[in-house]
This record gives C-alpha cells, sequence and structure tokens, in this order.
C-alpha cells in the first residue's frame, strides 16, 4: 500500500466521489446463504485480500448455520483465502494479527468502526457493494464529512471506556452526526488498545460512517471528558438509550454475559475478575463468560482469570460472539432479563422478544451476576 485511506481523503474534499484501493474484505458467517453462494461464484481480483471469519454461531447451533459455514470453509479452502475458524470474534482476531493504520477494511456486519481502534478505516458496505470489491479491489466512496473528537480526562474507580463509548454514542446521535467520518484523538495518551476499541465500535450506532484514533493533531470540534463519566446502562431497545446506574431501582437479573468484542477483551476479563474474585453468584443468576479470542483465552488461563470465574460459579464458553446476539448460547426465555456486556439489546437479540438486555460494562455486569440486581 503505496498511500494510506487517511491520505487519501485528506487529499480530497467531502463530496468528491473516488475509488479506493480495498486492503481487506472480510467475510463472515453471519452473510445469508444468497450472498454466501454469490462470493462463490466470483472471480476475485486478489485472493490475499479476502479474509473469512467463522466466529457468531460457534459451534453451529443448528444444521442450516453449520451448512453455510461448511461453504464458506469449503470456498475459503479452495481460494486459498486468509481464515479465522473459531478462534474467536473476527474484528479482534484482525487487529491482533492483520491490522496496520491506514487501512481500508469493508464487511457488512455494523461494528466494522472497532478497527478504528487500530487506526483502520472499516467500511459498512452492502452486499452489492461487497460483490464488487470482490471482483474490482476497489470501493466508491463519497469523501465523507469529518468530525474530531478530543478524548480527555482520566476515569474513576469502576467506570470503564464501556460506559463512556455509550454516552458518546447518545451525544453524537442527539448532535446528528449521519454520515460522518469521526476520528477520535486521544489527548492524554493514556488510552489502551482495547478501550480504543470500546470507544471506536459501536458508534455506527450514532449513525455515523464510521470512527477511529488518529494520532496526528488536529482541532478537535468536540472535547468528550471522561472525568465525569459515571456507569450507566444502555435500556432495552435502543443503544442511545442510556441511563446512569444510580438512577435504577435495582432490576433483579436472571443472566449475565462477560464477553463478546465489547466485554471479552483482556482488561475486560481482568476488571471482571477483579470482583468476582472470592465472591459467588447470585444463587438465581445464571453468568456466561466467553473470552474473546484465543489469544485471549489463552492469556486469561495463564493469568488464572479463568480460574476466578469457575471458582465464582460461571460457565466459561468458547472464544466468539456467543451470547452477544444470543443465537446458539445463553438464549432468554419470555420475561427473562440480561445483563449483558454484548453490543446487542433490541427487542429479540438473545432469545425471546418478550426479553429485556440491559447493556452495561464488565464491571457492572460482575456486580450484577453476585447481587443479583442492576443498580
Amino acid at each position: 500500500m503505496n498511500k494510506s485511506i487517511w491520505q487519501e481523503l485528506c487529499s480530497r474534499s467531502a463530496g468528491d466521489v473516488c475509488q479506493l484501493a480495498v486492503d481487506y474484505c472480510i467475510i463472515t458467517d453471519r452473510e445469508h446463504t444468497e450472498l454466501i453462494t454469490a462470493v462463490q461464484e466470483l472471480a476475485l481480483q486478489d485472493k490475499n485480500k479476502v479474509l473469512v471469519t467463522i466466529d457468531h454461531d460457534t459451534p453451529n447451533s443448528t444444521i442450516e448455520v453449520g451448512a453455510n459455514q461448511r461453504q464458506l470453509i469449503n470456498w475459503a479452502v479452495k481460494e486459498g483465502l486468509s481464515m479465522e475458524k473459531c478462534r474467536g470474534v473476527g474484528y479482534l482476531r484482525y487487529i491482533e494479527h492483520y491490522a496496520q493504520p491506514g487501512q481500508l477494511v469493508v464487511g457488512t456486519g455494523t461494528h466494522v468502526a472497532g478497527l478504528g481502534a487500530a487506526g483502520v478505516l472499516g467500511l459498512t458496505v452492502t452486499d452489492a457493494a461487497l460483490l464488487d470489491v470482490l471482483k474490482t479491489g476497489t470501493l466508491t466512496v463519497t469523501v465523507p464529512q469529518v468530525l474530531t473528537v478530543a478524548i480527555e480526562g482520566a476515569l474513576a474507580d469502576s467506570v470503564m471506556t464501556q460506559d463512556a463509548a455509550l454516552l458518546l454514542v447518545q451525544a453524537l446521535e442527539k448532535a446528528g452526526v449521519r454520515g460522518k467520518l469521526v476520528l477520535l484523538q486521544d489527548s492524554d495518551s493514556t488510552l489502551s488498545l482495547d478501550q480504543r476499541y470500546d470507544l471506536c465500535h459501536l458508534m455506527q450506532a450514532a449513525g455515523v460512517l464510521s470512527a477511529a484514533f488518529m494520532d496526528t493533531a488536529a482541532t478537535a470540534d468536540v472535547v468528550f471528558s471522561l472525568d465525569d463519566v459515571r456507569p450507566v446502562t444502555a435500556l432495552p431497545g435502543a443503544l442511545e438509550n442510556v441511563r446512569a446506574l444510580a438512577d435504577m431501582q435495582g432490576i433483579k437479573v436472571n443472566e449475565v454475559f462477560l464477553g463478546g468484542c465489547r466485554g471479552g477483551k483482556l482488561e475486560d476479563l481482568r476488571a471482571a475478575a477483579d470482583v468476582l474474585r472470592g465472591q459467588k453468584v447470585a444463587y438465581r443468576v445464571r453468568l456466561l463468560v466467553a473470552p474473546a479470542t484465543s489469544d485471549i483465552y489463552i492469556q486469561a488461563l495463564r493469568e488464572g482469570l479463568i480460574d476466578v470465574f469457575l471458582d465464582c460459579g460461571a460457565v466459561v464458553m468458547n472464544q466468539g460472539c456467543s451470547a452477544c446476539w444470543g443465537k446458539a448460547q445463553g438464549t432468554l426465555d419470555k420475561g427473562e432479563v440480561m445483563v449483558s456486556t454484548g453490543s446487542y439489546n433490541y427487542a429479540g437479540c438473545c432469545g425471546d422478544k418478550e426479553a429485556s438486555v440491559y447493556l452495561v460494562s464488565p464491571v457492572s455486569a460482575a456486580k450484577a451476576a453476585v447481587t443479583g440486581v442492576l443498580a
């Protein structure tokens, strides 16, 4: 790659239409059958720029899911494509093993903006655009307006960047940033890669085109301070419907999920383990823990974190998306309440449409697992 995506975009004006070279096209096992069939019929422009990930429903929960996954696996083997098979959440695997600052990556998922933690521009595209990228290696883009957000200050005890991210999504959604590219700046240079991921990956819920951290200084359009952030939850139904936990009346919990790309990173597991060490999961609550990737799982084993989870009464799942979207593991019954570090809380996302999902940080999730209430 001779010119980074940031150099390309900065050399053009908002509204310009241009063709950009794509570094990777990510195809996941969440793609529908018609798209999986269509990609197999293409003559690929560059096989080295395609990554197949089997991560959403692993191990497969139904015969139909297994058939789709087998098609993707067979296609990847036939074409000699890069493949991440049951090694964890594809976006985090990409950051661990493929990411280079300045890359352009496309996929049909709605959280590809998370790659911005590593300085990668992740764009969500339509099925038709994905097929065109596979054939041509390029993406037609209308250069977006840019909104620069400076992240300042420091988080208080028991507060995590997941809390800050939910508040930032709420603030940007209200500000009307639809279609803009959000460039984040770590003003104090204190945020870890895990924390940067938290602040990027839900941004598309606010309607932005994508988000990414940039280390170059620029005048900030918005300053977001971490100093005043307190533990919050996204109420069932909408990510931007955020409320302080201090204002909650004590919601009784049936299930707690600690995992996914929003809550199964190593820093997340460490923070939750600090809460759970020496404790027991509340009698009526089931706690599911799923490290996000194989690398994270191995390190969690080395640090004794898995022992902590098992000792407190948790069920430790395999690496991957797991109960975040509830199609295979931890499925909720009618009327049940889940406290989740996952990415979804729409009706039916984790089971029955009359179940409720509250999104929180790993620390808040661990506390709910011990007390049996969200408060």
